[in-house]
């Protein structure tokens, strides 16, 4: 990638660019590789005068990629580092963030149809009343992406509470923030036919749940979630 396709991925036209948004768009192009490993960003004076922003901005976006393992900044100047080669060295949570689109669907495939596989034996009233409220919240706030999405994500979370596996509670609860912006991405392409399939998929996870019936929990849940890859949503 160039540097003057750099800029026109990360500068955004017409309003003050906060670091964190600015950490948000160079994390993406590291993530999806158009960054490669060892790219050299600009000296920052070159680069804040590009973005049109000032140093601190541009400093306290770097701080946060630095924190996170995607840049190393040396007093030669700040490159990107092969993401692949510092996975085993951060967090789970990290670890999760950076993690390529389809390797995470992998992940909440195996993870969450058996997390549905066990709510259907272990689920208590309240567990499935909870499950309820989240789905009929769901429908209601069709028309506001932002708290659909977090009706949606508690849904999945409320299932993982239900199989009482606390590594795998916390597994769910750690990999949080990511599934809500990759719930809510999914959302934004299709928005109507996304959201009719996911309900539809919701419900099907619930009834069987509620029957008890762990094999179709799982069917469901894993279709659900395949479903979101079928869509090449990213």
């Amino acid at each position: 990638m160039t540097n003057e396709e750099l800029v026109e991925n990360v500068k955004i036209e017409g309003i003050g660019v906060a670091s964190n948004l600015l950490a948000e768009r160079l994390r993406r192009l590291i993530l999806s590789r158009e960054l490669p490993p060892n790219f050299v960003f600009p000296n920052e004076t070159t680069f804040c005068e590009q973005l049109g922003v000032g140093r601190s901005t541009l400093r306290e976006a770097y701080k946060v990629l630095e924190a996170e393992k995607y840049i190393t900044r040396t007093k030669r100047g700040t490159y990107v580092n092969d993401v692949d080669q510092t996975l085993s060295s951060v967090s789970f949570e990290t670890t999760i963030k950076m993690s390529d689109f389809n390797d995470l669907l992998e992940f909440r495939t195996m993870i969450e149809s058996e997390l549905a596989g066990l709510a259907a034996q272990r689920a208590d009233a309240e567990n499935i009343e909870k499950m309820k409220e989240y789905l009929d919240m769901m429908r209601r706030h069709r028309d506001n992406l932002a708290v659909l999405t977090s009706d949606d994500v508690n849904f999945h979370l409320e299932i993982a509470k239900a199989s009482r596996n606390k590594l795998l509670i916390n597994t769910m609860e750690l990999a949080y923030e990511t599934f809500l912006q990759g719930t809510f991405n999914a959302f934004q392409i299709d928005t109507k036919a996304n959201i009719d399939q996911a309900l539809f998929y919701h419900e099907k996870v619930l009834s069987s749940i509620e029957h008890h019936d762990p094999v179709m929990a799982k069917e469901y849940m894993r279709n659900h979630i395949q479903s979101i890859k079928n869509r090449g949503v990213k």
